[in-house]
């Protein structure tokens, strides 16, 4: 073994200058690829915009008119752009140059920027209603943002998302983890707003789910935090359409009229007309329902139309009749049907794969970062398998050593008995088979630990030729680890043959049934490198088991020999 040293040496030199050759070249690399130089406004209006968009249109269109002479500003002023639209409700159609800013800052390694542009994306997609690549954009802004700071509120706003996509999709169990994942990004103080825009949509959910009480609490929790006006009438809205499912009128009339004080009446507006038309006030009802046709979501619109024709059908009104039917069929038209177990099905296989995915970097990037502590790990290993196969395939040598000798030793001994009942063996055979046994009882003598000999094993109770025994020695011969089932199989053994062992070895402190196990084995003479296979342990732990279990079964100090000699005592 004089070359593995030398051998070793030269080549981790070799590794490790190869190493250093490519740290420096990435280095290289990553000083060519220098972050780009945005203007001053933008910055700011792109720090503004993580908290009180007001006023940026403003701003964008002073910067914008005064020139975006560079290709940074024009991707981060498209960004911004978008990102303020969508914050105040509104919807934009220009994809075009929210992949001129994808691109861009992907090229420059602008992480962030990128992520939100992803974000964007999906937004633009999902206002659209094109549910799939909305939650796909989605899902890889989420994925892609674990490499931004903790505290980065796009990590508010990506969940947040994907809550509004999946509660759109009316996939309600997803929305509420992500909905939940956003209340967690958000501080309760300096994030007031973010923090009960989240438990109003958790509340909504669970609404949804018909868990009222987690409702009761959200929603109650987040009313007095709301101060602009859209969440609060949305949250009032919310209130007041729970208690006219309750058929609390009063009430429910009570919070829908505290949302229409909000200047936002439309959006209590579906509600308010079931009130009325619960009150048997139609007429009422009836304009409510038309304010409730311009809704933002669909599933409003159609249910408003279709209770505005029933109202014309009492009243025989064949002209707003077909007025309300050509809409609500134009309203069918463009309804796009939600597949929620499709969605939740792409977002699962999205999660999956990023997961893999994920799982893979993480290797890589542990080899990359531990490439020259592996170098030398890695001779360490192969050194000591060598070391562990030697000793493995040792200890097997010699529990096959052991099984043939014990095997041979009790079938001539059994021969021998035979013969002496039988009489009918030749005296010079009988001799020679006996001088044999004597032989292997000194071979195996020479396998214990104190040395005794077979003849001065205790056998009287049958213990040792059961066959539950002899498979024990073949399976530790052979390297196998037995069965539950064998270990069952030797309880019972003991049981029947010895129940007073049982109970002794268990007097003191409840043994588990490795520690039983160890105790059996002992006390059926097998060697402690039989036992380390059985037990899928080695030869030192069971010494150590020993030694341990001298102390917890008889209350005594000292080494596993004795532990032995009183085990077979017991």
């Amino acid at each position: 073994m004089t070359w593995v040293a030398p051998f070793a040496s030269h080549h981790l030199s070799c590794i490790m200058r190869k190493l250093l050759l490519c740290l420096i070249a990435v280095a290289l690399l990553g000083a060519c690829r220098q972050a780009p130089h945005y203007n001053r406004g933008l910055l700011s209006i792109d720090s503004r915009l993580k908290g009180d968009s007001s006023n940026i249109f403003h701003a964008l269109d002073s910067l914008r008119q005064s020139g975006l002479s560079y290709p940074a500003d024009s991707a981060l002023y498209n960004l911004l752009f978008i990102e303020a639209l969508h914050q105040n409700g509104l919807s934009s159609l220009d994809s075009a140059s929210l992949k001129f800013s994808e691109h861009y800052f992907d090229s420059v390694g602008d992480h962030g920027h990128w992520v939100a542009t992803l974000l964007q994306e999906g937004i633009m997609h999902l206002r659209q209603g094109d549910f799939v690549p909305a939650i796909t954009r989605m899902k890889q802004a989420e994925y892609y943002s674990d490499g931004l700071p903790k505290r980065d509120p796009l990590h508010y706003d990506i969940q947040f998302a994907l809550g509004e996509a999946n509660q759109e999709a009316k996939c309600n169990e997803l929305a509420l983890q992500h909905y939940l994942k956003s209340l967690s990004c958000a501080d309760s103080v300096s994030q007031r707003s973010r923090y009960a825009q989240s438990l109003l949509s958790i509340a909504q959910v669970y609404g949804k789910l018909g868990e009222t009480d987690s409702f009761i609490i959200c929603i109650t929790r987040s009313l007095p935090m709301l101060s602009e006006a859209q969440p609060k009438a949305e949250a009032l809205t919310t209130l007041a359409d729970y208690h006219f499912h309750k058929r609390q009128l009063a009430k429910a009339r009570m919070y829908a009229g505290k949302a229409a004080n909000t200047g936002l009446a439309y959006l209590a507006a579906r509600t308010m007309g079931d009130i009325e038309a619960a009150a048997g006030r139609m007429d009422k009802a009836k304009d409510f329902y038309y304010l409730a046709v311009n809704a933002n979501d669909a599933d409003t619109r159609i249910y408003a139309y279709h209770k505005l024709i029933d109202y014309y059908q009492n009243k025989k009104d064949d002209k707003t009749l077909l007025f309300l039917s050509e809409n609500l069929n134009r309203e069918y038209r463009n309804y796009q049907h939600i597949n929620s177990t499709k969605i939740a099905a792409i977002q699962a296989d999205m999660d999956y794969e990023w997961q893999q995915e994920a799982e893979r970097h993480d290797r890589m990037t542990l080899i990359v970062s531990v490439l020259v502590l592996t170098v030398v790990v890695v001779l360490s290993i192969v050194i000591q398998k060598r070391r562990n196969g030697q000793l493995k395939r040792h200890i097997e040598q010699l529990n096959q050593q052991y099984n043939d000798y014990l095997r041979r030793y009790t079938r001539l001994s059994n021969e021998i008995e035979q013969a002496h009942r039988e009489k009918d063996m030749h005296s010079s055979l009988l001799e020679e088979k006996k001088k044999e046994v004597e032989r292997l009882s000194e071979k195996l003598a020479q396998f214990q630990e104190d040395k005794s000999k077979p003849v001065a094993w205790v056998d009287d109770y049958g213990l040792f030729n059961a066959d539950i025994v002899f498979h024990l020695h073949n399976c530790a011969a052979r390297g196998k680890h037995p069965e539950s089932e064998d270990w069952q199989r030797l309880n019972d053994l003991f049981n029947e043959k010895q129940p007073d062992f049982m109970t002794r070895v268990n007097q003191r402190t409840p043994l588990s049934q490795r520690e039983l196990s160890v105790c059996q084995l002992i006390r059926l003479r097998f060697i402690p490198s039989e036992i380390a296979v059985l037990l899928s342990s080695t030869p030192q732990v069971i010494t150590n088991m020993r030694s341990h279990l001298l102390k917890k079964i008889f209350g005594e100090q000292g080494g596993a020999r004795l532990f032995d000699s009183r085990i077979r005592e017991v």
